[in-house]
């Protein structure tokens, strides 16, 4: 069964969701002085029981491509009930970009 309360951000996931995202993205952004941010529906507070987790990574210049596709075949084999939609900000659409600057809420611990 799906997991999720009535919070909104990053404390709107269950903490062992949480820790098994982070778990995954941290080394990543680490070595590339990328910021990790929850944006969509779950960072705006407006998410359903079965809603997506929508993810950017964000640094200075592209991530290389190996490395996302690693890491999002890593999410979708991971534990985390919700499907989690990993997008490099540097690659994203203008429209993309401007949500993830607008609404995303970095991971800050």
């Amino acid at each position: 069964m799906a997991r999720m309360n009535a919070k909104v951000g990053w404390d709107g996931l269950d903490p062992r969701d949480r820790a098994v995202i982070l778990g995954l993205l941290m080394p990543v952004a680490r070595r590339h002085g990328a910021q990790v941010r929850l944006f969509g529906s779950r960072a705006r507070g407006d998410a359903r029981p079965q809603s997506d987790i929508d993810l950017a990574l964000c640094a200075g210049n592209p991530l290389p491509a190996d490395e996302l596709a690693a890491l999002r075949e890593a999410l979708e084999a991971s534990s985390v009930p919700f499907r989690i939609d990993l997008v490099d900000h540097a690659r994203a659409g203008p429209a993309l970009r401007q949500a993830i600057e607008r609404e995303g809420v970095p991971w800050t611990g």
